[in-house]
């Protein structure tokens, strides 16, 4: 089996044949095809229902109210494609990408997600002409694909209806008013996940982190749920807190249609617990955090600058693209937290899409701060002031910082990598 199509005549007559097999009709013939390259394919309402496809590369195809009910799609790439109202029910999509994509009111009842292994073992790569990106496809299909993969996928309305999302990897999608009733769901990721109006009911959830979703409005009737971390209550916090609060995770959940974007420039909020809240682009400017728990807080493209957080304790917590030049850090706890680069993609609308965005930290102040298991990665840190800080097992991965600077982490135990 080759791994593209000549021409648009080629594949135009493949699917013909296929629709011919689907009908039990003369001359018909399964569309069969590793690797098969469609990237930016226009094939919207095509029907690849019992397709054998593994590995397939449908990057940035539009697939509106296409149909792969029961096709073979492991490990398949739908980066950004356009997937609305697509049909995925009992699919084998084990390991497949779809980061990124628009997905709203897709139905994807009872299809497979489960980690596995693609069983073909002939599957080889011959010739040096073949491309990289074939040869990262073909790479994931000879190993264990590992989870499905939806970062940041729009899923607005789709159907997960007594779906095995076990280890599925929902980062940052968008779940509103998703039907996940009668799902079984263990050890899959929901961190920064939109799930307000959310069916869960009947659900079976296990070992799974909610810290930092939107649950606004989500059903939980009659789910079982076990070692379940659920986000943090604020009722404790003061009305004008609350609010403010209660309306920034609207503007997430809404990206920026209803709600409003939380300002806590230079307000006092020293000593509150904000321990699980999710708090994406909200803005600190020069506010005064001293003492506050911000533990397991999801803190992604916070606007920290000039923000004092001086004995405040961020452990576990998540500031992946945050902006926090000239903050103070002075005594902070900030063991196992990580500074990353955040990506975003077109349905978020709230940085330009398609680059990454790392940690902008110049000139703060982390001195004698807790960083133990730290994890820096792309982060500007020029300037900061490390006196006294624990780094030991810190990570530091391709971050912009002084001279000399490297050396004196790695002598204190820190991992320094030039790039990542």
């Amino acid at each position: 089996m080759g791994s593209s199509f000549k021409s648009t005549h080629d594949l135009v007559e493949a699917l013909r044949a296929h629709a011919r097999f689907l009908r039990s009709q003369g001359g018909g013939k399964r569309l069969q095809m590793q690797l098969a390259s469609l990237r930016g394919a226009g094939l919207p309402g095509v029907d690849l229902s019992e397709a054998i496809l593994p590995g397939a590369d449908f990057t940035e195809s539009v697939l509106r109210k296409a149909s792969f009910s029961r096709a073979d799609l492991y490990a398949a790439d739908f980066t950004e494609a356009d997937l609305r109202q697509a049909q995925f029910s009992r699919a084998d999509i084990r390991g497949a990408v779809f980061r990124g994509a628009a997905m709203g009111e897709a139905d994807l009842s009872g299809a497979d997600l489960r980690p596995g292994a693609y069983a073909d073992t002939s599957l080889k790569l011959v010739g040096a002409r073949k491309s990289m990106r074939h040869r990262a496809r073909a790479s994931r299909l000879r190993l264990n694909a590992g989870a499905t993969v939806f970062d940041a996928a729009d899923l607005e309305g789709a159907t997960f209806k007594d779906t095995d999302l076990c280890s599925t990897d929902l980062t940052n999608a968008n779940l509103v008013n998703a039907d996940l009733s009668g799902s079984r769901i263990s050890n899959a990721v929901f961190a920064n996940a939109n799930l307000a109006g959310a069916d869960f009911s009947g659900a079976y959830l296990e070992n799974i982190d909610l810290r930092g979703a939107i649950l606004a409005g989500a059903n939980f009737s009659n789910a079982r749920l076990i070692d379940v971390q659920i986000p943090a209550d604020t009722g404790a916090l003061d009305d004008e807190i609350r609010d403010k609060l209660d309306n920034h995770l609207l503007w997430l959940g809404s990206l920026g249609r209803q709600g409003e974007r939380a300002d806590f420039a230079r307000l006092d909020l020293s000593g509150l617990d904000l321990r699980g809240c999710n708090l994406t682009g909200a803005d600190f400017t020069e506010a005064r955090l001293s003492g506050t728990l911000l533990d397991d807080a999801v803190l992604d493209f916070t606007v920290l600058r000039n923000t004092d957080l001086c004995f405040a304790s961020l452990d576990r917590a998540r500031l992946d693209g945050v902006f926090m030049p000239g903050a103070v850090l002075r005594m902070a706890s900030l063991k196992d937290a990580s500074f990353g680069e955040a990506r975003l993609y077109r349905h978020d609308l709230r940085k330009k899409p398609g680059r990454p965005w790392p940690a902008q930290m110049a000139g703060a102040d982390l001195k004698n701060a807790d960083l133990r298991f730290t994890t820096f990665v792309g982060t500007d840190l020029s300037d900061v002031n490390f006196i006294g800080a624990k780094v030991d097992a810190a990570t530091f991965d391709g971050c912009r910082m002084g001279p000399g600077m490297k050396g004196a982490l790695r002598e204190r135990g820190a991992r320094v990598h030039t790039k990542h």
